[in-house]
C-alpha cells in the first residue's frame, strides 16, 4: 500500500492521507501519511479525524432506512403538500405544487428534480439555521429543473431535505438520531460528529489546505461529518449486508437501501453508489477527497486527504490508486485492530507500527510478530498469541514499570494510558492501551 499511496501523494501534490482497510470485517491496517498540519508540520495518524464530505450522505441514508425499519415513516411518503411529512412546516410555495409529487425515494435517489445546492451564501453563513436555508431554497425560482423521476440529477438539496425529514419525524436534532440509533450501535465515538458552523476544524481533527469556512452544520446530512477512516469502516461493517459482523439494519431494509432506480440507467441506490455486491460512496470539495469503498471480496477500505489534488476533482483517481493498491495485497493479517473495550477501558488508536506487521502488507514478513492486546475490565489484558509470548513489560506515563512473564492473559494495577513492550519468539513489539 505504501506504493500505491506514495504513488498518489506525489503525482497529485497531496500532503496528508489517511486509509484504514478491513477484510472480512476485521481492521487490518490503519495508517496516515504526511501532515495533519502543513502549517506545524504535525504528522497525520489514523486518530485525526478528517471531512468525509459526501460520505455524509450514507449516513444520512442509513438514518432514514432506520425510521423506515422502526414503521415510522415509508420511502413512499409525500415530502410537500397537504398531508405530507414536512407540509405542515414548510408550506408548498405558489407556483410550485410540482413539490407535492416528491416522495422520500425520490430524494434518497436523486431524482426528485431538484436543483443542487451548497452555493448559496445561508450555506457559508455561521448564523443561519436549517429554517433559513429551506426558506431560501423554497424561494428560489429555479428550485425545481424537472419532473419528479424524469432524470438522475445528483443534488445536495435531495439529502437538506431528508435531515429535515429526519427531524420531524424522529422529534430529534439530525445529529443527535444518527449518534444514537447509528454510531452508537456500531461502535463509534465523538471522534465522528458534524463539523461546526463556523467551518473551523476543532482539537483532534486533521486542518485543511485551504481551509473552506462554509457552515458545517447546514451541509450535515449531504456533506457535514467529520471522521476517521476506521470510524468510516465501523459504519460500513454494519450496512453492508454481511453476516459478521451483524448489520443494524434488516436484509429487507438492506436490500430496499441497495436497489437502483433505474432512471438513467443511474447505479445509485438510496444514498450508495452501486455496483453488484460492491457498494461505496465518494465525497469531494474544497481540500477533501475521500471515498468508503466495499469491494465485494470481504476487503473495504475508507480513504481521505486533506488538502487539494492537481487533478483529482471528485476522487475517482484516488479511488483507483487505492484500488490498484489493495489488488497486490496477496494475503491479509489474520488480527483485528479494531478498538476491542470493555468496562473500565476506551480506545487508544495505534499506528501500524505499533502493532507489529509490516505496514507495506508485504506477503513475505506479514504477521511475523503479532501480540495483539484486547481489554477487559479490571485492568486485565488478553493477549490473542500468549504461546508467542516470552514477557511482557508494563509502563505508564510517569516511568512505573511492571514485568509480566508469558501467559495468556496480565492483569495491571497500573491506569491511563500505557505502553506494552511485549517480547515474542519472533521478535518485540510495542503496543498503546487505555486502562480507566
Amino acid at each position: 500500500m505504501d506504493n500505491a499511496v506514495n504513488g498518489y501523494l506525489s503525482s497529485q501534490g497531496v500532503t496528508g492521507l489517511s486509509i484504514a482497510i478491513t477484510k472480512d470485517g476485521r481492521l487490518v491496517f490503519a495508517k496516515g501519511y504526511g501532515t495533519a498540519n502543513n502549517s506545524t508540520g504535525e504528522e497525520l495518524a489514523p486518530n485525526h479525524s478528517m471531512r468525509i464530505m459526501s460520505i455524509s450522505k450514507s449516513v444520512t441514508a442509513v438514518g432514514i432506512m432506520t425510521l423506515i425499519q422502526k414503521g415510522l415513516m415509508s420511502k413512499d411518503d409525500a415530502v410537500f403538500g397537504p398531508g405530507s411529512i414536512l407540509g405542515s412546516k414548510y408550506a408548498t410555495p405558489a407556483g410550485k405544487q410540482k413539490l407535492n409529487n416528491i416522495r422520500v425515494r425520490h430524494l434518497l435517489w436523486h431524482t426528485s428534480g431538484l436543483k443542487q445546492c451548497n452555493g448559496e451564501s445561508v450555506f457559508w453563513d455561521a448564523n443561519k439555521t436549517p429554517d433559513d436555508a429551506m426558506a431560501v431554497l423554497l424561494g428560489e425560482s429555479n428550485l425545481i429543473i424537472d419532473d419528479t423521476s424524469g432524470q438522475y440529477f445528483y443534488s445536495n438539496t435531495n439529502f437538506f431535505i431528508l435531515e429535515r425529514i429526519i427531524e420531524q419525524v424522529s422529534k430529534q436534532k439530525y445529529e443527535t438520531f444518527i449518534r444514537q440509533n447509528i454510531l452508537d450501535k456500531c461502535g463509534i465515538g465523538s471522534s465522528m460528529f458534524v463539523g461546526q458552523s463556523n467551518g473551523n476544524p476543532i482539537a483532534g481533527e486533521a486542518s485543511y489546505t485551504p481551509l473552506t469556512k462554509m457552515n458545517l452544520q447546514l451541509w450535515g446530512a449531504f456533506g457535514g461529518w467529520v471522521a476517521r477512516p476506521k470510524d468510516l469502516l465501523k459504519f460500513l461493517n454494519r450496512v453492508d449486508g454481511t453476516a459478521s459482523p451483524s448489520d443494524i439494519l434488516s436484509t429487507s431494509t438492506e436490500k430496499t437501501m441497495t436497489t437502483t432506480s433505474g432512471v438513467d440507467n443511474s447505479n445509485y441506490g438510496f444514498g450508495w453508489i452501486i455496483n453488484g455486491s460492491m457498494q461505496a460512496h465518494n465525497g469531494c470539495h474544497g481540500s477533501t477527497r475521500s471515498f468508503l469503498v466495499e469491494l465485494g471480496n470481504g476487503v473495504s477500505y475508507a480513504v481521505i486527504i486533506n488538502n487539494s489534488p492537481v487533478n483529482d476533482p471528485c476522487s475517482w483517481v484516488l479511488r483507483g490508486a487505492m484500488d490498484a493498491g489493495i489488488s497486490t495485497i496477496a494475503s491479509y493479517p489474520s488480527i483485528n485492530l479494531f478498538d476491542n473495550t470493555g468496562s473500565g477501558t476506551r480506545e487508544y488508536a495505534v499506528t501500524a507500527a505499533d502493532q507489529g506487521f509490516d505496514a507495506t502488507m508485504d506477503v513475505s514478513s506479514i504477521n511475523k510478530v503479532i501480540a495483539y492486546p484486547t481489554l477487559s475490565s479490571d485492568g486485565i489484558i488478553n493477549f490473542n498469541n500468549a504461546s508467542d509470548i516470552k514477557s511482557i513489560v508494563v509502563t505508564d506515563v510517569l516511568g512505573n514499570k511492571e514485568s509480566h512473564k508469558a501467559g495468556d492473559k496480565i492483569q495491571t494495577q497500573l491506569k491511563g494510558l500505557l505502553i506494552l513492550h511485549v517480547e515474542t519468539e519472533q521478535g518485540k513489539v510495542t503496543q498503546k492501551v487505555i486502562v480507566e
